[in-house]
């Protein structure tokens, strides 16, 4: 069964959407060290990894604008006998797609250590919160590590495979939709699992539930992200393994870049 996109080039949107989001998260940074200041506390490692991680979400939103405004993100791709025909456009998305996938495995995985070490700022007097808090600081070094060597060397040494026409890629280069759909998987993973990490001791501290409800809820925040990081899993697993077989390198784009921008802003945002 064949499956066929609109013919729909809304740049406007999606370049509206990549500057307020990469003022908000700017913002949130400015913010954050501006109140430290405030109030004469020293910058802590999760003041430093947030803004160590907006450099690389700012990367992350700056290739997603230029991708926009160029056409390598919202083209179409010619194709004939349901096969697209490499041009340079077509080449000039697969550049994108491959800096915007091995910049996301280090903004995703500064974000999660940023994340971790403001727990540990407010939780790590409780001991086993405190090895825990390591285990999973050590799991998010090696997983971001591990991805994006696997991301850079994909084509082994021959960059320029990286960019080359979907059907030498295909041949010549590791499976990358099958460790795309495990990096997603996993992503998502470490997400529920840092999200999840500080609310026994929320429930342990002598208040009524409601107050535990409300306090609880600002740490939930980040289910959001995770719901875009389920979109882009999604979005993988269907060009990967289900009935729709996404050849076209602009559609590819639209359908996991964009979860990537939904996901790797508001997560930053909530820290």
């Amino acid at each position: 069964m064949g499956y066929s996109f609109a013919k729909v080039d809304d740049r406007g949107g999606l370049i509206a959407m990549c500057i307020i989001f990469s003022i908000t998260s700017s913002t949130a940074v400015v913010l954050r060290f501006c109140a430290r200041r405030f109030k004469g506390l020293q910058f802590q490692a999760d003041d430093w990894l947030a803004a160590a991680s907006l450099v690389f979400v700012i990367a992350l939103n700056m290739m997603f604008l230029a991708g926009c405004a160029q056409h390598v993100i919202t083209g179409h791709s010619p194709v004939v006998n349901d096969w697209p025909i490499s041009t340079e456009t077509e080449h000039q998305a697969e550049k994108y797609k491959y800096g915007f996938q091995t910049t996301e495995k280090i903004a995703f995985g500064l974000i999660k250590l940023s994340i971790l070490f403001l727990w540990r700022r407010i939780f790590g007097h409780v001991q086993t919160f405190n090895i825990i808090s390591w285990v999973m600081i050590g799991v998010t070094i090696a997983w971001s590590t591990a991805f994006f060597f696997a991301t850079v060397f994909q084509c082994g040494l021959d960059w320029s495979l990286n960019w080359a026409p979907i059907g030498i890629f295909l041949t010549q280069c590791s499976n990358t939709l099958n460790m795309l759909t495990v990096f997603t998987a996993t992503d998502i993973i470490t997400d529920i699992l840092i999200i999840a990490m500080p609310m026994p001791m929320i429930w342990s501290l002598q208040m009524s539930v409601r107050r535990k409800l409300a306090i609880s809820a600002m740490f939930l925040v980040g289910f959001f992200a995770i719901g875009a990081g389920i979109a882009r899993m999604v979005a993988y697993l269907v060009t990967s393994y289900g009935t729709l077989v996404c050849f076209e390198r602009h559609k590819f784009l639209a359908l996991t870049i964009f979860p990537t921008e939904k996901e790797s802003n508001p997560d930053f945002i909530r820290k």
